[in-house]
């Protein structure tokens, strides 16, 4: 039920996210550009029947984005969603030669290519986009003619691509965003420098920075991707391709994750609620005294609160407080009741300072994930063997007998 729990508050910080974003731009992914260029199909040969059209596309040569991200933390209810403002500067070039139309040259519609960029949240736009190809600046257009490359993006119509051997483009963006921001490596060498103020950048995707900086003022990142590393060609004819896998970039990553923190926690429930259980046995065994089942259970009802007081604690305090005030006032409890169940205050200060080490020991698998599992296997062994070294000389046949 707790865990239950666990993961329905952490599906309403979802919903939270989701609902800034869905106002503000949710995560964004910079495609493109790419220039198309339509050609004529001749139905069965018949040159009076040009019924059919189809599509060249092509990358460009060089791709060099140039990004600054601008964060902020925007609140809904108690839950704490990472938005920015980014002003992108892209350029690069395209080359015309070697394009390899599967018609004749006379069939290309070359006054028709549109040159396409992908912006996978439109509502992260905030002001016009305009694109200077070859020393022409255009005004790009909502929407997509097209959806066999993009999902969705902008587009302009551009001059002759047949004209000249080279065309240069460049275009400021200005774009908001929530959570992460990705490129995709569309150029055959394409180039990407990221940098912000965010302290804890979370690199993900298909490609990892070649460089990267991070200090307390920020971070600064650079990619280099060549077409070689990627699955796709410099051109191809009415193909669809998965460009999204491989797509790179930052998350601007939440370094405190209670959610995580308190599943991780749970999982261990069922252990703590055993070890305290053995160790109230052992007191019967050891010092000739009954515990009523009732007790047991008030006991490991006791042990499940704690993780309710962590979760609903860590949402408004800083985790390692709430630990410390739900372990503190779970092991008090226990202690305090413990002694007057017992009859033996000695035996119940025992078991809360057993309850103690056994969530200081908790609290540090917690802080360390890649030596959770060295450090838990020793804590059981030691644990195991304390067992075996105060048990080696009672004898079960005799206690069974008395029973």
């Amino acid at each position: 039920m707790v865990q239950g729990l666990v993961h329905n508050r952490k599906s309403r910080m979802n919903s939270a996210v989701r609902e800034v974003t869905q106002k503000w731009g949710g995560s964004q992914s910079i495609k493109g550009p790419v220039v198309s260029i339509p050609y004529l199909k001749w139905r069965n040969g018949n040159k009076s029947d040009p019924s059919q059209v189809g599509h060249l596309h092509v990358l460009p040569d060089v791709l060099h984005i140039n990004a600054n991200l601008d964060p902020e933390i925007r609140s809904r209810g108690i839950f704490d969603v990472p938005l920015y403002k980014s002003q992108l500067h892209i350029s690069g070039s395209f080359s015309s030669n070697d394009l390899d139309f599967p018609v004749d040259n006379r069939q290309v519609l070359w006054g028709d290519a549109k040159i396409v960029f992908g912006i996978s949240d439109m509502r992260g736009i905030k002001e016009q986009v305009k694109v200077n190809f070859n020393d022409e600046e255009i005004l790009m257009e909502s929407g997509l003619s097209r959806y066999d490359v993009f999902d969705s993006g902008v587009q302009a119509q551009v001059s002759d691509f047949s004209r000249s051997e080279s065309y240069t483009f460049a275009m400021d963006l200005n774009l908001n965003g929530g959570e992460a921001i990705n490129f995709v490596p569309m150029g055959q060498e394409t180039k990407v420098k990221l940098t912000s103020s965010w302290e804890n950048p979370s690199f993900d995707g298909a490609f990892l920075p070649t460089e990267h900086t991070i200090t307390e003022e920020g971070f600064e990142a650079r990619w280099s991707v060549l077409d070689i590393n990627r699955n796709y060609p410099q051109q191809w004819v009415n193909e669809t391709y998965q460009l999204h896998n491989s797509q790179f970039g930052t998350k601007l990553f939440m370094p405190v994750d209670v959610y995580q923190k308190t599943t991780r926690s749970v999982k261990y429930a069922i252990l703590f609620i055993f070890l305290t259980f053995l160790a109230f046995f052992l007191a019967e065994i050891l010092n000739n005294l009954r515990i009523h089942p009732i007790q047991y259970l008030l006991i490991g009802v006791a042990i499940v609160l704690f993780y309710l007081l962590l979760l609903s604690l860590s949402e408004h305090i800083d985790f390692g407080m709430s630990y410390g005030i739900a372990s503190v006032g779970i092991v008090g409890m226990v202690s305090l009741y413990s002694g007057s169940v017992l009859r033996m205050k000695k035996l119940g200060i025992l078991i809360g300072a057993l309850l103690a080490l056994l969530y200081i020991f908790l609290y540090f698998l917690l802080q360390m994930e890649d030596l959770a599992l060295l450090l838990g296997s020793i804590g059981l062994f030691i644990i195991l063997g304390a067992v075996m070294y105060l048990t080696r000389n009672v004898d079960w046949y005799m206690m069974k007998e008395r029973s």
